[in-house]
């Protein structure tokens, strides 16, 4: 029998004193697990994890290795191996609400124009913040009220990251665009490399089939945040990648690339900077080389 759901987890050598706590958000969940299936991506971990990890609480589970390292990849094989109506990435980092995959599914069956949507993130720290959470990326984010919308740029409405849901007709036809438009692969985590947008790509996609994006209060996630991912050198470098990836997505998907600024617009600019606290500054100077060095690649390239 088809499941409703396939629940994709990517997975790069996940720490094992949080992994198993992955693994016991979905053992929990209220939507009966003949209704969804499980596939673990194991994507190059030095261990593998199918002989770490035993799932036998789940009938309908697998492990799938996947070569190519990086998260795109690991998505693609993800697409390809589910079988699921709506699939739900997860990474190795997060736990699901209980409710996840039942109020997923609630939301599948009452709004059939949406292709993509998402939930709200909740961050679970390593240690003490010592930052204000809005400077730790993606680690929080608040859903006051149901939206959607098909408005690419629209960012209170468009998803990302785990927990993102995708329609069967969204991520098969995307798998057939992988295969004609390798640039995609080239977005999201690989290795040390923070580069990233490989979530957004995909919504960007579902917008041009024509379909929308939306964002739930009843979906929730909790994202583990280690302390390495809690430094100021970590957060300036994941900045200079978010905006190095943006560059490159922006001149493949829509031929933009970011105009020279006046000399008055510099100046206004580094003004702005300079009096800027010390974090704050260095993290524009990051987004700043992102792009530069992008730019220089793609210039390269062509």
């Amino acid at each position: 029998m088809t499941p409703k759901i396939s629940v994709v987890i990517s997975a790069h050598n996940p720490r094992k004193d949080f992994f198993p706590k992955v693994l016991r958000g979905l053992e929990r969940q209220t939507l009966a697990n003949n209704d969804w299936e499980l596939i673990i991506v194991d994507n190059l971990s030095t261990e593998k994890l199918q002989n770490i990890y035993k799932i036998n609480w789940h009938p309908n589970h697998r492990f799938i290795v996947e070569e190519n390292l990086g998260l795109a990849y690991a998505r693609k094989r993800g697409f390809f191996e589910a079988k699921g109506d709506l699939l739900i990435n997860v990474d190795d980092d997060i736990i699901l609400d209980e409710n996840y995959l039942k109020n997923a599914w609630n939301i599948y069956s009452r709004f059939p124009f949406l292709g993509v949507f998402g939930c709200q993130i909740k961050p679970e720290f390593e240690i003490p913040p010592k930052l204000k959470i809005e400077y730790y990326g993606n680690a929080e984010r608040k859903v006051e009220e149901d939206i959607w919308s098909n408005n690419i740029k629209e960012y209170d409405s468009t998803p990302f990251g785990a927990g993102m849901c995708l329609r069967k007709e969204v991520y098969k036809e995307y798998l057939e665009v992988l295969e004609t438009e390798d640039f995609r692969l080239q977005l999201g985590r690989r290795g040390k490399e923070l580069l990233s947008c490989e979530d957004i790509d995909i919504v960007f996609f579902t917008c041009q089939m024509g379909l929308g994006k939306g964002m739930f209060k009843d979906l929730i996630i909790t994202h583990f945040v280690p302390e390495t991912k809690m430094s100021v050198g970590y957060l300036i470098k994941n900045n200079y990648w978010n905006m190095y990836s943006a560059t490159f997505q922006n001149y493949y998907l829509f031929g933009q690339v970011p105009n020279q600024p006046s000399l008055k617009t510099i100046i206004l600019r580094w003004l702005r900077i300079i009096s800027m606290d010390g974090f704050k500054r260095k993290v524009e100077f990051a987004k700043i080389k992102g792009v530069k060095d992008a730019l220089k690649k793609l210039k390269e390239a062509n």
